[in-house]
């Protein structure tokens, strides 16, 4: 018998975890007590998937846009051509699913870099953000963060 996929507030729980890679290991924290509470960066834009499976691609702009915004510049990547790259890079076969890894992220962002927001804004349900290829990539090598 084949079990109902697990839902939460609507959300399929489908993740899995990542392929065992030796280089994961090479940074081992220390142990030390957290503190109770840290406030948030100041200035911080909350990026918003929607409903979509991209957060991979969110998770990773809102890093780079925070390591920007530490240098000063007044800029954003897209999150939509991180997701795509995403998984374009990913260890699964095709693009005719939702979702993706951190894995697959980053080695996107490493292969392709990334483009501005307002040349591939994120549009939910659009998986054809990235705009031309010309654009793309005069974005990307333009980010700086490439």
């Amino acid at each position: 018998m084949i079990d109902k996929p697990k839902r939460l507030d609507g959300f399929l729980l489908n993740g899995l975890p990542d392929e065992q890679d030796l280089r994961d290991y090479a940074y081992e924290p220390a142990l030390v007590q957290l503190r109770g509470r840290i406030e948030p960066p100041r200035g911080q834009t909350v990026l918003d998937q929607g409903r979509e499976g991209a957060c991979t691609g969110f998770a990773l702009a809102a890093v780079i846009n925070r390591l920007l915004a530490e240098r000063s510049e007044r800029r954003t990547v897209s999150s939509r051509m991180l997701y795509e790259m995403a998984r374009k890079f990913d260890r699964w076969e095709g693009e005719s699913y939702s979702g993706s890894s951190c894995r697959g992220a980053i080695r996107g962002w490493h292969n392709m870099g990334v483009c501005s927001d307002e040349l591939a804004p994120y549009e939910a349900g659009n998986d054809d953000g990235c705009g031309s290829s010309s654009s793309t990539a005069q974005g990307a090598s333009a980010s700086g963060m490439a």
